[in-house]
């Protein structure tokens, strides 16, 4: 039976709940609280006037929403259905109607009342009765409080209706909880002077009015919602979404984002005139009346609404985790092209000499692209016969992209001390490296109105290595082999964004411990001789296992919201696996060594990529 057709012969309530089938499942669900914002259809239900259009909105078979397309709920939890009329079991619901006050109150015309308050009875009522069964995983979200405000039309006082929504949100939010809801998101009271309906210079003082009335009900919510936190369930996370930064971002930036108008609504619901009869044109505007958004404006609330949750979750702060990972990198590549220089430019005569670098290559992190260029300095002095101790001093600058708005860049000085063991055919050495590092710029993508934060911080590193190197050569052809257990500790510190009001996320410190087991085999030909020119290319095979310190957590809060710092485990970057190269060493007379490089990766962290790298050193 028809849910619609139950409503003739039953009170509205006791039919929606009866009517309803079972609709919870094991996946997560969401369930929304608010008014036409969201409105789904649920008006039309209760007004009994499914099936009779609504003109100018947009409606699907026989519902309606207060828009020219889906709106945010839609777009954020697609598959959501008015919950007055869902038949369909393990589905996300919208209890929202239009006209709902953060209260119980509603639209008078409708027979009972509607607000967020009355919202919720009915949530409970189908929890009750089993039809709902609340999981971990599902979010709830309470969007409303805009209706609220025409009870000052009515003269009722701006302190008893600012107090009434504060109280009315923080008893949602207990109740909500205390009914099983662990994800609560609640959204700021709408700056409603951005409305149309409030536009033109008539209005300005009530737009000045509605915008200190706003400004004040959510700085006292939000020291309410700090209140209630506390008392909540252990596990429960409760979300703020800013709609002020939201709207405010979206007035400064609507022509940067595709939108020709802010002031004004599209559809003129008195007259039934349109802007357009074509969507496209339609979503030019980002109001479609007087104070719904167009489809094209809801869309980027879903965004802000998606990405405060990925920050409230930790997911936004994984891109963080790379910088990390990118002094790893660095170090690697200093501690390679030092070695690699000292071996082309050491002579057999066992003289102290100098030596410099140039460092110029490409490296993958993962799914990001990495330019290397630096220099480097050094002096080796021999010992004795069989020992060898170098020193040198390197700067290194790395500039990393995993998409055009989410890049970093690192810069770091260091040093190193080396000392070096002759045993006939093998070589033992150890290596004590230490670098500083700062990261001048850190650019995260937020997901949400074309927004990129950015920050800044530093860093350092400290590292052990042994290696054990052994060379043969026979009839023009050679072949080293080499073994490296290397220890590095790397630390980044923490700090915070900018660039993104409601959105910005602080960073805790972060550090990872790695003991890694490289294994490497040379195989080339015996230099050929042009001139003052010699070339010897060769092949090379490399395999890296990270031994110890596989993961680290991530812990990052939402600035300025009240969700708890979140803490999230990402895996370390460490360019594990089996790597495949060539390239040659060349020689142009007795002082100056160049170093050709490519490796493609076969498994590993960047399995399937390329790197190379060009080295031009010098003895002086």
């Amino acid at each position: 039976m028809k849910l619609h057709r139950l409503i003739i012969n039953c009170s509205v309530t006791t039919a929606i709940l009866a009517g309803s089938s079972a609709l919870a499942g094991e996946s997560a669900q969401d369930y929304f609280f608010g008014d036409s914002d969201l409105e789904q259809g649920n008006f039309q239900v209760l007004a009994q006037t499914v099936g009779a259009g609504h003109p100018l909105y947009s409606c699907g078979t026989v519902l309606c929403r207060d828009s020219n397309g889906p709106n945010w709920a839609e777009y954020l939890s697609p598959g959501v259905l008015p919950a007055l009329a869902a038949a369909a079991p393990g589905t996300s619901l919208n209890f929202a109607v239009s006209g709902a006050h953060m209260t119980d109150r509603g639209d008078p015309t409708l027979p009972e009342p509607t607000g967020v308050g009355q919202q919720i009875s009915w949530f409970s009522a189908l929890q009750a009765n089993g039809t709902i069964k609340v999981g971990g995983g599902d979010r709830f979200f309470v969007h409303a409080g805009t209706n609220d405000m025409l009870r000052l039309f009515d003269g009722e006082p701006a302190d008893v209706v600012r107090a009434d929504i504060v109280a009315a949100t923080t008893d949602h939010v207990r109740v909500l909880s205390q009914a099983g809801a662990r994800t609560i998101v609640v959204a700021k009271v709408q700056p409603v002077q951005y409305l149309p309906f409030l536009a033109g210079d008539s209005y300005a003082p009530l737009r000045q009015l509605a915008s200190e009335f706003v400004t004040q009900t959510n700085t006292d919510l939000i020291a309410a919602l700090v209140g209630v936190r506390s008392t909540l369930p252990t596990g429960t996370q409760l979300i703020i979404v800013d709609q002020s930064a939201f709207l405010d971002l979206l007035r400064r930036d609507h022509l940067r984002l595709g939108f020709s108008n802010f002031e004004d609504a599209c559809a003129d619901v008195a007259t039934g005139n349109l802007c357009s009869s074509d969507l496209q044109a339609q979503n030019r505007y980002v109001f479609f009346d007087s104070n719904h958004f167009t489809t094209a404006g809801h869309a980027l609330l879903a965004d802000w609404y998606r990405a405060t949750l990925s920050a409230a979750s930790g997911d936004a702060a994984l891109g963080s985790g790379r910088l990390v990972d990118a002094v790893d990198l660095g170090a690697d590549r200093i501690e390679a092209e030092d070695m690699a220089a000292r071996d082309a430019l050491e002579s057999d005569d066992s003289r102290v000499f100098s030596y410099g670098a140039a460092i110029s290559g490409t490296a993958r992190l993962n799914k990001a692209a990495v330019t290397q260029n630096g220099l480097l300095v050094g002096l080796q002095v021999p010992v004795s016969d069989r020992v060898v101790v170098a020193a040198s001093a390197a700067y290194l600058e790395q500039d990393a992209s995993h998409s055009a708005s989410n890049t970093f860049a690192t810069r770091e000085w260091s040093v190193s001390g080396s000392v070096r063991t002759n045993l006939g055919p093998a070589q033992l050495s150890a290596v004590a490296s230490y670098g500083r590092d700062t990261v001048p710029a850190f650019r995260r993508d937020v997901g949400a109105l074309g927004l990129v934060t950015a920050g800044n911080t530093w860093g350092e590193r400290y590292g052990l290595s042994a290696q054990l190197k052994t060379t043969s050569a026979d009839k023009g052809r050679y072949a080293t082999f080499l073994t490296r257990l290397s220890y590095r500790h790397v630390r980044i510190d923490g700090f915070e964004e900018d660039g993104a009001e409601g959105l910005n996320l602080a960073y805790a410190r972060q550090s990872s411990d790695r003991l890694m087991l490289d294994s490497e085999a040379k195989f080339g030909l015996d230099p050929t001789r042009w001139g003052w020119v010699t070339a010897a290319p060769f092949i090379v095979v490399r395999d890296r296992v990270l031994l110890t310190g596989k993961s680290r957590k991530i812990e990052s809060t939402l600035l300025g919201d009240l969700a708890d710092p979140a803490t999230v485990t990402v895996r370390n970057i460490a360019n594990t696996g089996l790597t495949l190269g060539g390239g040659a060493d060349l020689h142009l007379g007795q002082r100056v060594a160049l170093g050709l490089r490519y490796e493609h990766a076969l498994s590993g962290d960047n399995n399937g990529t390329s790197s190379a790298s060009l080295r031009v050193a010098m003895r002086f």
